[in-house]
């Protein structure tokens, strides 16, 4: 029987944890129809040893992508004491900073700042795990540096419980200074600076800002550790932190990613049409591209036949978003500002501008942003393309977004997807309409709408 208080996971489910728990394997489950599911009991979390997302896909682990462009600038932006990475959702931000700092043999500490509605630890007291964690059976485990000396790990746990007292929960200004102290100590063991990386800046609260504010204006920074802030754009953030150096870290050039897709395809009798179909669709962002193909197994045109990945599919097999890379993107446009109008622009089979896009976000809910692109484009979630109207927006991410949920953004149930919105785009007699584009859009899941 089930145990009362505990999560249980089909199989396919516990593979698409984001973040890395201990899994307990279970006897199949028994459904309703009488079909057995392989079933896993989820434990607690355990620390992943890469921290960027997919760090296994179809059972094989992806080398790393030579960007040589921004290798070098990357390189010489190392040599400051902080700087920022910014780039849109699925762009390699994360790898890009694993391989330049690893590189370097210095110790890392990688930290992850938590959206307010799961902030389990502040990053001040996520260092205070990293270094104070059982020592690491590996002796090559760079990503979790701890400090190894007894006597110098009881000396961090009273000066944690001096500066945290009983609650665990300090102001963040005694959490930077214990930190600061955590970091003087490290370097007293290792020989040389930290790297102390923030990732997923975009979710950081006013709490873990004030505490990035107090390691910032620390004299110690530079000299005792090395502090890289990394993320997505469309946030507003201290004078501090906008003035860092920074590096773009944009998609994946043409030769960036046929690289990515030569170890992906490697070995799966991939047609050569599907390849192409897929390249072009994931428009060089790789997390698209990687979610497309975790697709096709979802979709069974890839079957494991001992222990390797086939295609099984029809060579018609065309490029379809997996369900969490739609959940990603969905997330994001809720980050920045209301999902509506990027759920528009997603389904549309060309760009528009922003004006028209948010005028039928408006009739569709109530929904209401003047401004609402301009968050969008910072973070690269939307770019700039062609329109049958003149200069537009488009998605950057190949993903029909799902209708928002009717408790939040969608509060009318009378305002439904299936009202042909794209009618309230204008009419594109009354522009000059490139010769060839297509004058039909998607404006729901089984509906279709002419747009002049």
């Amino acid at each position: 029987p089930l145990e009362s208080h505990a999560v249980y996971l089909t199989g396919w489910a516990a593979h698409q944890l984001e973040h890395p728990c201990q899994i307990i394997s279970q006897p199949p489950f028994q459904g309703p129809s009488g079909r057995a599911f392989p079933l896993v009991k989820v434990g607690p979390a355990v620390a992943s040893p890469t921290p960027w997302r997919n760090p296994e896909l179809l059972g094989r682990q992806l080398k790393r992508i030579n960007r040589p462009r921004l290798s070098e600038v990357m390189r010489e932006l190392l040599g400051n004491a902080a700087l920022r990475i910014r780039g849109p959702v699925g762009a390699g931000k994360t790898r890009l900073v694993w391989d330049a700092v690893q590189r370097s043999g210095a110790p890392i500490l990688w930290l992850r700042v938590q959206s307010p509605r799961r902030r389990d630890l502040p990053l001040g007291l996520q260092v205070a795990q990293q270094l104070l964690s059982p020592p690491s059976r590996s002796a090559d485990d760079p990503l979790h540096p701890r400090i190894q000396e007894r006597e110098q790990r009881e000396e961090l746990r009273r000066r944690l419980k001096v500066h945290l007292g009983a609650d665990m929960r300090p102001e963040e200004t005694e959490l930077a200074q214990w930190v600061l102290v955590a970091l003087d100590r490290l370097i007293s063991v290792t020989g040389e600076p930290a790297w102390v990386v923030c990732d997923d800046l975009e979710q950081i609260d006013v709490g873990d800002l004030e505490f990035l504010s107090q390691i910032l204006e620390s004299p110690r920074l530079g000299e005792t550790f090395r502090l890289i802030l990394s993320g997505r754009g469309g946030v507003a953030l201290p004078a501090e932190i906008e003035g860092l150096p920074t590096l773009e870290v944009g998609h994946f050039e043409e030769r960036e990613m046929a690289e990515c897709a030569s170890q992906l395809f490697a070995g799966l009798s991939l047609p050569i049409s599907v390849q192409s179909r897929l390249l072009q669709a994931a428009a060089g962002n790789p997390f698209a591209l990687e979610e497309g193909m975790v697709a096709l197994i979802r979709e069974k045109s890839m079957r494991r036949i001992y222990g390797s990945f086939f295609f099984s599919g029809d060579e018609d097999a065309d490029y379809s978003p997996s369900l969490r890379l739609v959940c990603h993107l969905q997330a994001e446009a809720s980050r920045l500002g209301g999902p509506i109008p990027y759920y528009i622009l997603s389904h549309l089979k060309m760009g528009a501008p922003a004006g028209p896009v948010g005028a039928a976000a408006s009739a569709l809910s109530s929904w209401s942003n003047l401004d609402w692109e301009v968050a969008g484009l910072d973070s690269g979630l939307l770019r700039r393309a062609e329109s049958p109207w003149g200069p537009g927006l488009t998605i950057s991410c190949p993903a029909k977004m799902l209708w928002p949920s009717p408790t939040r953004s969608h509060p009318n149930p009378s305002r439904s997807p299936s009202r042909p919105w794209a009618s309230l785009l204008p009419n594109t007699t009354t522009a000059a309409r490139p010769a060839g584009r297509p004058t039909t859009c998607s404006r729901g899941p089984h509906s279709r709408s002419t747009v002049c």
